[in-house]
């Protein structure tokens, strides 16, 4: 399972061309008035897709890819709002699950990015917890959801004001507002409301769901394909690709930071490749200590759930450099931008 933003449609191109499985669920929100299936064709004539073309039609590979809407305001906060017979089909043949789905806005409302992140999470996992076939299930957070931090080890930082569950609660029964006059409150050291909906999203599989076959990756920055499918593919300006875009345009001159730090950033094809080799390691955890699904019990033995943060050892990237190799490319110029 897997939502369609930019890092999930890379991973979806990677799994279809590389790895021999039978059958993808992609969940999928309505959007703009368009249905998942209708979203999905129109994602598969993506220039992303090009290299898979060559060997398959886009109706070859609607068979191997099946849209499952799904709704985040659906219940009681416990069900994806799918019709019972995609739910069961889901629950009988479903061994891997990515979740990539999440809203990525810095400036998002507290209670849109808690719905989202922390709510969506537990939906997906309440889900998890009755498939029969479970292997692993990965969960995309981001290297920056303890960025209070002067250092930020593998492990769970269950150190928020409110715990996961109570946030959740406020949530329910504030609105928009009530939720915004609280955030500061909220949110303590950590600096929007991505980061901190993140870190909730943590504990939260930390606290309740530590006994399922889960893990929880941290990717940095992510920036456009280095090499696969294609080169300097994006569908976003977000994070760099926004500044770099700005700045060639001529729109920013000046930007407020300290060149020499080191920049945490990493090529969206190389994110996927970690992506897939952690959840090979946590399912290869789980059937190290055994843990499987109990008709009478359910899954069996609480452990830390595994955490991996994704970045070099000895990164010799700064934001200096980064933005001197962008300027290569414009003979230079951006260097000598100056008022």
């Amino acid at each position: 399972m897997a939502a369609k933003g930019f890092l999930g449609k890379v991973l979806l191109e990677k799994i279809l061309r590389c790895l021999g499985v039978r059958k993808v669920f992609l969940a999928v929100r309505i959007k703009d008035g368009r249905k998942p299936a209708e979203r999905l064709q129109e994602l598969l004539k993506d220039a992303l897709f090009d290299r898979l073309r060559q060997d398959a039609t886009v109706e070859q590979l609607l068979e191997r890819v099946e849209p499952v809407e799904i709704s985040l305001e659906a219940g009681d906060g416990t069900g994806l709002g799918m019709d019972e017979a995609t739910e069961t089909r889901l629950l009988q043949q479903t061994d891997v699950i990515f979740n990539v789905l999440a809203s990525v806005k810095f400036n998002e409302s507290i209670k849109n990015a808690v719905d989202t992140n922390v709510g969506g999470t537990r939906r997906v996992l309440q889900l998890a917890r009755r498939m029969q076939r479970l292997k692993a299930v990965v969960h995309v957070s981001t290297l920056y959801s303890n960025c209070d931090r002067t250092h930020i080890r593998e492990r769970v930082y269950d150190d928020t004001l409110l715990r996961p569950e109570a946030v959740l609660n406020l949530s329910k029964l504030l609105s928009a507002n009530e939720m915004d006059g609280l955030q500061h409150c909220l949110l303590g050291s950590l600096p929007n409301t991505y980061t901190y909906s993140k870190k909730c999203a943590e504990s939260l599989i930390q606290q309740h769901f530590s006994d399922l076959p889960v893990g929880i990756f941290r990717p940095p920055i992510v920036l456009s394909t280095y090499r696969e499918p294609i080169a300097g593919w994006t569908d976003n300006l977000n994070g760099p690709a926004g500044l770099c875009l700005w700045t060639v345009k001529g729109y920013v001159r000046v930007i407020h930071g300290n060149g020499r730090k080191k920049a945490n950033l990493v090529p969206v094809d190389y994110c996927v490749n970690a992506l897939l080799v952690a959840g090979f390691d946590v399912a290869d955890r789980s059937m190290a200590r055994g843990a499987a699904p109990d008709s009478r019990t359910g899954w069996e033995t609480v452990q830390p759930v595994p955490v991996y943060n994704y970045l070099y050892e000895r990164p010799n990237l700064t934001w200096g450099r980064y933005m001197g190799t962008v300027s290569m490319g414009f003979d230079g110029w951006i260097k000598r931008l100056c008022w």
